[in-house]
């Protein structure tokens, strides 16, 4: 009799995680924006998520957007290394779910200074030399007929 009591009651499961972007685990070679997760269930809580770089300081910008099933937070990653991502969540049956995830971004160095505007500013100096030579040579030209006027004399 217990067992069909037992069968009658409707099993509440909390939900999964289904998905993550990047993926758990992976490696990306570019600078995510963001770190999206998807759950089985829609949530309807407070959705808490926390991600840290290599050094230790977080990198998660603002609140997380939620929608429907979808959590999405966005980050602004430091360097390359492991992330680590914390998150709470509650779902529609009302049971927190916690989890975590890492990923690993092996991104190339962005370009140093010199590599992403250094033709722009050797272009801007050689035009800059050059209005000054012309300055120059269009000033010389005054001073020495200036100079030999009769008007002018030395003292």
């Amino acid at each position: 009799m217990v067992a069909l009591l037992s069968l009658a009651v409707p099993a509440h499961a909390d939900t999964d995680l289904v998905g993550s972007a990047p993926f758990n685990g992976s490696t990306v070679t570019s600078r995510p924006t963001s770190v999206t997760l998807d759950f089985q269930d829609r949530l309807v809580g407070p959705v808490v998520v926390a991600v840290t770089a290599p050094d230790g300081s977080r990198v998660d910008e603002g609140e997380p957007l939620v929608a429907d099933t979808r959590v999405q937070q966005p980050i602004e990653p430091t360097g390359n290394g492991e992330y680590a991502v914390v998150f709470r969540v509650v779902a529609e049956d009302g049971h927190p779910v916690k989890g975590a995830l890492t990923f690993v971004l092996d991104a190339p160095a962005a370009p140093g200074f010199w590599a992403a505007y250094g033709v722009q500013v050797i272009g801007f100096g050689v035009v800059l030399l050059l209005a000054v030579v012309v300055a120059v040579l269009r000033l010389r030209p005054a001073r020495q007929r200036l100079a030999a006027s009769p008007e002018h004399t030395e003292p």
